[in-house]
């Protein structure tokens, strides 16, 4: 365990940045020791927003709390992804109160969404139990995690906008008193409580989860029965059994389909930009009313983008923006230059902000009434880009960074949330269901637009194109260098980071692209226009390359 005392004559090492009044997570209560939540940013980790889990100073812990605290915390760095674990950290304050750090993401526990969202669809509903039975054979090996873990520590979010998933969340597990279970405890509540959500699935979520008898979920009967014999088993045996009657119970004609997943329409809540939008909403004029009735990503991407207002006249896009201290840039301010630039402000490859909403710390962009689609949502949804399709996309991107290039405005951009694409001239929005499915050369007429400010998604790494910063920071934070790398490479990069080999890939297992993109690391002006288009003629004769050696 650090001691933050100790660190704290080197500098600052970690920041708390806001704190909740009310806990939104599910930990210890009653006479147990008392945790407060807040977010804060660690000095080794500038891009990444953290969870911060806080006791009170002073104190007094139960005989063994702290050490099993201590213990199971170790034992969760050890199971959490390798590029993640410089975000997980135990430290002491002075005064005894103790901080537990871990990434911070922004989603909605499984059943209260399950259970509010009319859209989801009970195949949906089976796909995302499924996900959380492979959370649970991730932690077979760590039994003091699994006993400790409960419903309300899963998670439905959107993978970068757009992929939902439920994702476990363990670090509030960890502050309640640990209660040891044997495997045999655990398969059975574990069995139990999702043979119960699949009874609520099916019974429309009439009465209380408590109220089902698993006992009469039928496909998890066998299972069921082979507990209350006492037959022997290992736990991982009967986890993979469970996860094979969960996904059973999908329909085979949308079992693995992508569109299953997508998060439009039914975009899961999340205590960050409902926290930012009540901030909002406390304004007295204004959009306050809009805010209020806000869409919640049902027409967008993302929780911190949606459309206010009602009328035609009214509608416009609410871009939810990181305070300046979060970010350590002054937001406002180069939104306010674009805002002010007579060039820039009605240009076609900006998003045309009209108005800036401040309350406190929360700022709110107010644009044009088009909901773009962000550039990871797109390779989120297709597992990257057909060769085919990249140089059509990148000419896109290399002629908007040249429109704000020519002006010399000082454009920051290093997350490839900041590009979107927008339909142009549509006067209803698109149907990104069905354009998602199809050629992006086939699409009505696109355009690539770029967000000035940083979006909120530059500071939810783990959750938003965790991969990008690996290589961004590999190729020299040049940006249009490091997004061609990724992009041509997409599906590399996001396997490698999810199987904790990220750090040992290079650029391009292709020693042509490879020396090509370290070149461009010491030699390339990125913000060069016609530096940057003879790089990208160098991608494409390589590109061709490929295609025309697979056709072989």
């Amino acid at each position: 365990m650090t001691n933050r005392d100790e660190e704290a004559s080197a500098g600052p090492v970690s920041t708390i940045l806001e704190e909740w009044e009310q806990n939104p997570y599910s930990f210890p209560n009653g006479n147990e020791p008392t945790w407060r939540f807040c977010v804060g940013k660690r000095e080794a980790l500038a891009s990444e927003l953290c969870a911060v889990f806080v006791s009170a100073e002073g104190d007094r812990f139960p005989r063994g709390y702290q050490q099993s605290l201590e213990q199971r915390f170790q034992l969760l760095q050890k199971v959490v992804p390798l590029s993640e674990r410089e975000a997980y950290s135990f430290e002491a304050r002075s005064g005894g109160a103790l901080e537990l750090w871990c990434p911070y993401f922004e989603g909605e526990p499984v059943v209260p969404y399950l259970r509010n969202r009319g859209a989801v669809s009970a195949d949906l509903s089976f796909e995302l139990l499924g996900d959380i039975v492979d959370g649970l054979i991730g932690l077979v090996k760590t039994p003091r995690l699994l006993s400790g873990l409960t419903l309300g520590d899963f998670y439905v979010c959107a993978r970068d906008g757009i992929k939902l998933e439920a994702k476990v969340f363990a670090p509030p597990s960890l502050l309640r008193t640990e209660v040891p279970l044997s495997d045999y405890q655990i398969a059975k509540r574990w069995i139990e409580m999702i043979a119960q959500v699949f009874l609520g699935v099916k019974a429309g979520w009439k009465g209380e989860l408590s109220s089902h008898d698993p006992h009469g979920a039928r496909p998890f009967r066998k299972l069921l029965k082979e507990l209350s014999l006492g037959k022997e088993r290992s736990l991982i045996d009967r986890m993979v059994d469970l996860r094979r009657v969960v996904y059973s119970c999908v329909s085979g004609s949308v079992r693995g389909e992508r569109m299953e997943r997508v998060a439009l329409g039914r975009f899961p809540r999340g205590v960050l930009s409902e926290h930012f939008i009540s901030g909002l909403a406390e304004e007295e004029g204004g959009v306050s009313s809009a805010l209020n009735s806000h869409s919640g990503g049902k027409s967008g991407f993302s929780n911190f983008v949606f459309e206010v207002g009602s009328g035609p006249e009214e509608r416009r896009v609410c871009y939810l923006v990181p305070p300046d201290d979060w970010v350590g840039v002054p937001m406002v301010d180069v939104v306010n230059r674009k805002l002010s630039h007579a060039f820039l402000h009605v240009h076609h490859n900006g998003v045309r902000a009209r108005s800036v909403l401040c309350q406190g710390d929360c700022t709110a962009l107010l644009a044009d009434p088009s909901v773009g689609m962000p550039l990871p949502a797109l390779l989120r949804f297709r597992g990257g880009v057909k060769h085919e399709e990249f140089m059509f996309l990148f000419q896109k991107i290399h002629r908007a960074l040249g429109a704000f290039e020519s002006t010399e405005f000082p454009l920051r951009i290093v997350s490839p949330w900041q590009l979107q694409i927008h339909l142009e001239e549509l006067q209803e929005p698109p149907d990104w269901r069905v354009l998602l499915c199809s050629d992006i050369r086939e699409w009505p007429s696109w355009d690539v637009r770029i967000r000035v400010e940083l979006p909120m998604e530059f500071l939810l790494r783990s959750q938003n194109s965790p991969s990008w910063g690996y290589v961004f920071d590999d190729i020299g934070r040049k940006f249009f260098p490091a997004l061609v790398a990724w992009v041509l490479d997409w599906e590399r990069f996001e396997l490698a980071y999810e199987t904790g080999t990220l750090f040992s890939e290079p650029l391009n297992r292709d020693e042509r692209f490879d020396a090509l993109f370290q070149a461009a690391r010491k030699f390339l002006e990125a913000t060069d226009y016609d530096q940057r288009e003879n790089f990208l003629r160098m991608v494409d004769e390589g590109v061709r390359g490929m295609l025309e050696e697979r056709s072989l």
